[in-house]
């Protein structure tokens, strides 16, 4: 049975991990997945691997958000996952 079918999820920090996971699985349930990451190499290969769809989000930027609620403006599942840790660089 597929849960989620054609419910529109949004998962942040999706490129890898847990997000990558999520959004999986969030696929495998019928969901029209939307994986969003700040790394756009990792995130849209992640997202095309899947089947579903990319769109660049750094969760620390305003402007981010608002360009995503303009592509993407009703969601019916929205998981944060993306976390910010300040050791990107290091």
């Amino acid at each position: 049975m597929q849960r989620l079918n054609n419910k529109t999820c949004v998962v942040t920090g999706a490129a890898r991990g847990i997000g990558r996971a999520i959004a999986a699985r969030f696929h495998d349930e019928g969901a029209i997945v939307i994986v969003t990451d700040i790394d756009e190499a990792v995130g849209a290969a992640t997202a095309a691997k899947i089947g579903c769809r990319f769109e660049r989000l750094d969760v620390r930027e305003e402007g981010d958000w608002s360009r995503l609620a303009g592509v993407i403006p009703v969601a019916d599942v929205m998981v944060n996952n993306a976390g910010v840790t300040g050791f990107e660089a290091g």
